[in-house]
């Protein structure tokens, strides 16, 4: 089992193929096998981070209307989107960025 630490802090753990070099020695995924398995880990996790955040927001009183309005987001919604898991997780950079600064200023853990 191999980790990762996500940009919300959540690990992600995935077992798969380590390759070893004849001529150095050296370990990894050189035919890239494992990237399915890192991606699908890798989205989960980083959902599971940002539900997070946006539940801490929850409970200090922000609405999801009102964090789609402060991050001047483009669809209504979207909050909403990336709640459910059947959606796929494909967050703009600018607002997501923007959360981030937001919570490590108000040392939410998440």
């Amino acid at each position: 089992m191999t980790g990762v630490k996500t940009l919300f802090g959540t690990k992600i753990t995935y077992s798969g193929v380590e390759n070893h070099c004849l001529a150095c020695g050296e370990k990894g995924d050189f035919d890239a096998a494992n990237t399915p398995a890192i991606e699908s880990a890798f989205e989960a996790a980083s959902r599971d981070g940002l539900v997070a955040v946006l539940n801490n927001f929850n409970a200090i009183g922000f609405t999801d209307v009102s964090m789609e309005r402060v991050l001047r987001l483009p669809i209504g919604k979207t909050i909403k989107r990336w709640r459910d898991p059947s959606q796929p997780l494909a967050p703009e950079v600018a607002p997501l960025v923007a959360m981030m600064t937001i919570k490590n200023l108000t040392r939410l853990d998440a």
